[in-house]
């Protein structure tokens, strides 16, 4: 796919225009169900606090790599690098 074609899915567009990313590289929340579910679990009171603090890093974890893609989808080359 190429950078200026980037329309797909952000799964797809990602490692087109950050290579060194991927979804896959992340924890227990890798796509937007996963994330759905995980915010549930936090709301619902029935982890323990060490399930509560890992959950809630995958998640800010997804979310900190999903909103990169879209800043990437749309800056293309001018990208910073991650945080």
């Amino acid at each position: 796919m190429d950078k200026r074609d980037a329309m797909g899915p952000i799964k797809s567009v990602l490692p087109c225009l950050v290579p060194k990313l991927h979804y896959s590289d992340l924890g227990e929340v890798q796509d937007g169900t996963q994330a759905q579910q995980a915010y549930f679990d936090l709301t619902r009171g029935a982890l323990t606090v060490g399930e509560i603090e890992a959950l809630r890093m995958d998640l800010l974890d997804y979310c900190r790599l999903d909103t990169y893609a879209m800043v990437a989808r749309l800056c293309g080359d001018q990208l910073p690098g991650p945080m």
